[in-house]
């Protein structure tokens, strides 16, 4: 922990800028970061009850329903994006990603809908870096963008739309490193998966960091850049806030990245977690972060409820 009578910075991998510093923060923390994909249930599997909830949760379901157009033919993209890991038990791994790949459930005013219900709507799939590097290493000829990934089934077990956040579970024995279509044998994840904590302190104006992510086909993606202003309110920044958000976010000039990105960690020169990436804002042409300050209270809420809850004496460990 840090000491709190001790503000001052101590030197870092960033501080220096050295290469070799950055190559290494960012191999560190890349077996820590996974794809997070998001479907909607019943455009994959036949369910009548979660398209009953789809179209109750949903105002553009509600639209379509009010104009007769028949349900079956609303479609939703697929949705993916960045998520790291922040917590683990013996047998779950808990990623952390922001709540907006669901964001046709919510807006401005209607916050309330709950993890049960975005289980019964969606399907959340993860695939970690260990096993985008075997398949491309089982096919080497291969094109990136036709290659078959096997996505491990994880729910919903925190979130808080107004601060875009949203933290997942997943069976770490259900990680897939090898899928029965190459080997006849589904072969799990051995590889460890470390947790990225969060940061002693807040970042200050300048300081250096990383951005890491996973656009669709472009795994171990990463952005360097610096903070170049701490906890703009989202309104300030925007005139249109349909969502009707409320974290504070952190603001890099550099980061005007590719979808995908959103729920990124951004790292500093410890390993640590400063913020998480939240979007590019278009009026801004900027990348913005959720501070840290949101993202410490979200966890640590969700995490003591996790262990309230675990009946089973799991044994999990931050």
């Amino acid at each position: 922990m840090a000491d709190p009578n001790n503000n001052r910075r101590r030197p870092n991998l960033l501080t220096g800028g050295c290469s070799a510093g950055k190559q290494y923060l960012a191999s560190k923390t890349a077996p820590s970061i996974f794809s997070v994909e998001v479907a909607v249930r019943h455009e994959k599997q036949n369910n009548l009850k979660a398209m009953r909830k789809y179209v109750a949760l949903t105002d553009k379901a509600t639209d379509v329903m009010d104009t007769g157009v028949p349900t079956d033919e609303l479609t939703i993209k697929r949705r993916q994006q960045t998520g790291f890991v922040v917590h683990s038990s013996d047998t779950q791994l808990f990623i952390l990603t922001t709540a907006h790949a669901v964001d046709c459930v919510f807006k401005k005013g209607v916050h309330q809908v709950t993890a049960e219900e975005l289980n019964l709507v969606f399907l959340f799939g993860v695939a970690c870096t260990h096993h985008e590097a075997q398949i491309q290493a089982d096919y080497p000829d291969g094109n990136v963008s036709e290659l078959l990934r096997s996505y491990c089934d994880a729910h919903v077990v925190a979130l808080d739309i107004e601060k875009d956040l949203l933290l997942l579970a997943v069976t770490k024995d259900e990680l897939c490193l090898q899928d029965v279509d190459v080997g006849g044998v589904f072969v799990p994840c051995s590889s460890d998966h470390p947790i990225i904590h969060l940061a002693d302190l807040p970042p200050e104006q300048s300081d250096l960091s990383l951005l890491q992510g996973w656009p669709p086909l472009r795994a171990n993606s990463s952005i360097w850049g610096s903070v170049s202003y701490l906890e703009r309110p989202y309104d300030v920044l925007t005139s249109c806030n349909t969502k009707g958000y409320t974290m504070k976010l952190t603001e890099f000039h550099e980061f005007d990245c590719a979808n995908g990105f959103s729920g990124g960690p951004v790292i500093n020169g410890d390993g640590q977690c400063m913020a998480v990436f939240h979007a590019v804002m278009v009026d801004a042409k900027c990348g913005y972060a959720i501070c840290l300050e949101d993202v410490r209270e979200f966890l640590t809420n969700a995490l003591e409820n996790l262990l309230e809850d675990n009946e089973d004496g799991d044994g999990g460990h931050a």
